[in-house]
């Protein structure tokens, strides 16, 4: 019984941990702050990589993850990973991104159905897909605000 106990306090602890600071983290309201969230890890990179931001239902980051690092011109997405990560994080929100080396910001038709695939399986989960931001040093492109969804 007091091992139970102390399972149950090491565990509620944990948790309390891994929320502290959630409240501290800006809500994410634009394409301009997804954009802000991902540059670092995306704008000079020389091949692609593939990144999702979960967010809670207030829009505050619970997690980034990237998913897939790719060549030149193409990354793969594995939509069972993403969801995989979402559902483990309790996210109600997604915001994904990808970087084009190529420095054009123009959604090729793979983007365009890979955001339709995403929008479509994240209905099943009652995650809302918020954007897909492409980016390329200081410019990107955003799907939320062309209103491709």
């Amino acid at each position: 019984m007091a091992k139970t106990v102390k399972i149950k306090a090491a565990l509620g602890l944990a948790s309390r941990f891994s929320t502290e600071g959630i409240l501290d983290r800006p809500a994410i309201q634009s394409s301009a702050m997804a954009f802000q969230f991902f540059r670092d890890d995306l704008s000079t990179l020389d091949h692609e990589q593939f990144w999702v931001l979960y967010l809670n239902r207030a829009h505050r980051s619970v997690g980034k993850l990237q998913l897939s690092k790719g060549g030149i011109a193409e990354t793969v997405v594995d939509l069972r990973l993403l969801f995989k990560r979402a559902l483990e994080l309790n996210a109600t929100a997604i915001i994904m991104a990808h970087n084009h080396p190529s420095g054009n910001l123009t959604p090729i038709a793979s983007d365009r159905n890979l955001t339709q695939r995403v929008r479509k399986a994240a209905g099943f989960f009652d995650i809302k897909l918020l954007d897909y931001v492409i980016l390329s040093g200081k410019k990107y492109f955003s799907f939320a605000d062309k209103q491709l969804f």
